[in-house]
């Protein structure tokens, strides 16, 4: 399983070697031991392991019948692997290196093309973009989680950046602003968001709640609380994140809340007219 941070080492998945393990051999022999380590999986399953950590993939292939020219398709239908899939060919003659290509493979080489001295700087071009790819699948994943658990949450949020333009929506207003939604996406100045779920609430100018609202907004600072004509109450908070970062407003029903306070309101002045009485 992946870890976010600092790689120290350069994974390449060698699969389907020959008896005498010459891709071992060869790619053992230009790579630098304390930059790469090599994986060697002898199956499709420790493949598919194997290849999610990788940042070279390299399937050896015997001829243009070999079951192993399916296999990149394989590869590229799984999201957690990013690496380029590198064909080598165990026997030159009468392979079509675009044929090959064509089954979804990155690269097509020869054992021969292999060990000459330009294949060492592909190889270096392409580990060090592999590495990039999987560095940034782990902010991906882990942005992706971030959000997932974000909306989750009770309480719905929004990040701003310093410039007061979105860097992140949860969930929640997607589902309380399904016409708004699609343009509520990072780089969206806070102004324009308000106005555009300000008029799908029917929240417009002249309306007693808007100034306050629109004033919260337009600043990103303190607190309110209101209610929508659907009887829903929020009280929404904006809180400065460290090192002038930006600022992130946090929004939580508390309809209930509302509800029990209007109630225990009545029932004291039921109380007060009783006791006058």
């Amino acid at each position: 399983m992946r870890k976010s941070g600092h790689q120290d080492h350069h994974l390449v998945t060698l699969y389907a070697d020959t008896e005498k393990q010459d891709l071992h051999s060869l790619f053992g022999s230009i790579t630098p031991d304390k930059d790469t380590r090599i994986l060697s999986p002898q199956d499709e399953d420790a493949l598919l392991q194997a290849a999610q950590n990788s940042s070279l993939i390299v399937i050896g292939i015997k001829n243009q019948k070999d079951s192993n020219i399916n296999i990149a398709r394989l590869l590229k239908d799984n999201r957690m692997v990013v690496a380029d899939v590198m064909a080598v060919f165990l026997q030159k003659e009468g392979m079509n290196p675009f044929e090959i290509m064509a089954r979804g493979f990155d690269i097509c080489v020869s054992l021969e093309e292999c060990q000459q001295v330009e294949f060492k700087s592909i190889l270096k071009q392409r580990l060090i973009q592999g590495s990039r790819r999987i560095s940034g699948f782990i902010l991906e994943e882990e942005y992706r989680r971030f959000s997932d658990a974000l909306s989750c949450a009770p309480t719905s949020v929004i990040v701003f950046d310093q410039e007061k333009r979105i860097v992140f929506v949860s969930e929640h207003y997607f589902r309380a602003y399904p016409q708004s939604a699609p343009r509520l996406v990072r780089g969206l100045s806070v102004y324009d968001a308000f106005e555009m779920m300000s008029f799908e609430e029917n929240m417009l100018p002249g309306d007693p709640r808007y100034p306050d609202i629109r004033q919260f907004w337009y600043d990103l600072s303190g607190d309110i609380e209101f209610t929508l004509d659907n009887g829903i109450s929020y009280r929404m908070k904006a809180t400065p994140l460290p090192n002038d970062r930006g600022t992130i407003v946090t929004a939580q029903n508390i309809t209930e809340y509302v509800r029990q306070n209007v109630e225990l309101q009545k029932a004291l002045e039921r109380l007060k007219k009783a006791e006058k009485s």
